[in-house]
């Protein structure tokens, strides 16, 4: 593994701070979205919520901290099911940047919360990732 990503800094990152600069979080976003094809990421999540939802005709996926909704877009696209996903993130900037991204999917939702209290019923998703 790369040293780097081994364990997380104890510094604080950019997306906990008060308030964000739109160039930075783009370029943020577009990094994070580069590691997560790094590994497999979106595939191999992809691949594993697909084994969860084993089979269903239909199927809800709630992506929390979707980031710029590259999961998202990968599931919609490679889906073979009905598939609605919610995007969710706490912060509107990060939305704003997935709504780019997104707004063109009528199969995703985006959802601004706080992870810890989700404005959702208890099993009102079948995958949450």
């Amino acid at each position: 593994m790369i040293s780097s990503l081994e364990r997380r800094h104890p510094g604080r990152e950019l997306l906990d701070g008060a308030t964000l600069d739109p160039t930075e979080l783009r370029l943020n976003l577009r990094e994070m979205a580069m590691l997560n094809r790094l590994p497999g990421g979106t595939s191999a999540s992809g691949r594993a919520i697909a084994r969860l939802l084993d089979g269903a005709p239909t199927a809800s996926v709630l992506d929390v901290g979707t980031g710029s909704g590259d999961l998202p877009e990968a599931l919609v696209r490679r889906n073979g099911r009905s598939l609605h996903v919610i995007a969710a993130d706490l912060r509107p900037e990060v939305l704003a940047c997935a709504r780019s991204r997104l707004s063109r999917l009528r199969e995703v939702d985006l959802l601004q919360a706080d992870v810890r209290r989700l404005p959702l019923a208890d099993a009102s998703v079948d995958v949450a990732h």
